[in-house]
């Protein structure tokens, strides 16, 4: 992913807004029954929304830094009708002003819920799609106006937001958790293992909602593509989905590995004021969550992770689903790595198709190109007042091409149903479609052999 001050450009357009502050002014009750207790969620303009929903054990105490677990039962029916806090990350002291991943106002270390948005009336199993919200792994939640499902849900599709762990409290390791983990225990990558505990709660619960388990697309932005690159090409989220999608993620460091790691977990240690590598799991579990910072990276631990991910799509380990990958005209070389990675799942012999945004609202510089996140609101179709008449024409180009996507059978061209047909790109003719100011347009050989090196050679 690229550097989060990148996120903080388009802060903005993610819509800050407070969790408590977002519940609809004109909503009726929905029920609906989960493995773990009854709940009861809104429904609002055709949309069932069951907000805050639990599917892990707060992380805190001693489950931190511990690989997530189902939630307890409850008794009655909880009320589902608002969102849950988002991760502990840091936000302005204002409590108004966006932090780079367009949160404000309260965050907490218990915060592994997840949102439901489905359609109230249905003739079918709906498909569903899981998303990652970007931010650098260090920001940002599931609950931001632009990760809105309505449209989805309006078209037929379910969607999931989910929180998983940030900074520290997401990807930590340290010699003494190590030798305190059970047998075969993942460790280091919590926050990846919170999407994959997401997922199965989605597997278990999603008919509860007219959903069909067993057509799930996972899709993350930035760092929450990434998220979806560390599902597939992880053993753990084996069988969990069928199809995945990728907007801008561009993380492309080597991964570290466990001795590495533990270096670097000592050396958080110190910071936090003890003796470095004779810190005990007690000691590490009692700083504060405001203490923790950043977290230290993700690593090859043998669990989650055995491979590199960029190792496992070069040698074809990863799952063979029907794969979208994308980004932004003002990512500099990112359409290439994003070629690159679409070739391999071609070369595979999966479906796989790429996209390319280039519009850029007029009230915005355009010698800068559509720069990090600024495809969001037009595939999700949650523009704001804001938005002109071309911003609105580019969100019906796209966001139907998402839908067409969720319920894409595997084979064939993507018919996005407005005209228009999304081919698959194959390792001999890299078709594209492209999302200008004039909506989406297909480019059947996007960009010479030549160019595409030379985007590789600037995509850092």
């Amino acid at each position: 992913m690229r550097a989060i001050s990148a996120i903080g450009l388009m802060a903005c357009l993610l819509s800050a807004a407070s969790v408590t502050a977002q519940r609809p002014a004109k909503s009726a009750q929905a029920t609906a029954t989960v493995d773990a207790g009854r709940i009861a969620g809104l429904t609002q303009d055709g949309v069932n929304r069951f907000l805050g929903i639990p599917f892990a054990k707060p992380p805190v105490g001693p489950l931190r830094w511990k690989p997530p677990v189902a939630p307890v039962p409850w008794v009655g029916v909880r009320d589902a009708s608002h969102f849950a806090l988002p991760c502990y990350q840091k936000t302005d002291p204002d409590g108004m002003t966006a932090n780079l991943g367009g949160v404000s106002g309260p965050s907490k270390e218990d915060c592994l819920y997840l949102n439901v948005f489905a359609p109230a009336k249905r003739a079918r199993p709906a498909p569903v799609m899981v998303w990652f919200f970007g931010g650098g792994n260090e920001v940002g939640g599931g609950h931001l106006p632009t990760y809105d499902g309505q449209s989805f849900a309006r078209d037929g599709v379910i969607v999931v937001t989910l929180n998983y762990r940030l900074g520290a409290a997401g990807w930590f390791g340290h010699p003494a958790l190590s030798a305190a983990a059970g047998k075969d225990e993942p460790q280091v990558n919590y926050g990846n293992m919170d999407q994959t505990e997401a997922l199965r709660w989605v597997k278990r619960n999603i008919k509860a909602f007219g959903g069909d388990p067993d057509n799930v697309t996972i899709f993350g932005q930035s760092a929450g593509g990434y998220g979806v690159y560390s599902q597939l090409v992880s053993p753990m989220s084996a069988g969990l989905f069928k199809k995945a999608m990728v907007h801008s993620a561009t993380y492309t460091r080597p991964m570290a590995s466990m001795a590495e790691l533990h270096l670097r977990g000592v050396r958080k240690a110190i910071e936090w004021g003890m003796d470095g590598a004779k810190a005990t799991p007690e000691q590490l579990r009692a700083v504060p969550i405001e203490k923790l910072g950043s977290g230290i990276g993700g690593a090859i631990d043998g669990r989650f992770f055995v491979e590199p991910w960029m190792t496992s799509l070069a040698f074809k380990h990863h799952p063979k689903v029907p794969f979208v990958v994308g980004g932004n005209s003002g990512e500099g070389g990112l359409w290439a790595r994003d070629r690159w990675i679409a070739t391999q799942f071609a070369e595979a012999g999966t479906p796989a198709f790429q996209y390319y945004f280039s519009h850029v609202r007029a009230s915005l510089d355009q010698s800068k190109g559509a720069i990090h996140s600024a495809e969001l609101q037009f595939a999700w179709d949650t523009l704001g007042k804001e938005a002109t008449a071309a911003d609105a024409a580019v969100a019906k180009s796209m966001h139907p091409c998402w839908v067409a996507f969720a319920f894409y059978a595997g084979t064939g061209d993507i018919d996005c149903g407005n005209g228009l047909r999304w081919p698959a790109l194959t390792p001999g003719e890299h078709s594209v479609i492209e999302f200008t100011t004039n909506g989406g347009a297909v480019k059947r050989a996007f960009r010479t052999d030549e160019q595409w090196l030379r985007g590789l050679a600037t995509d850092k």
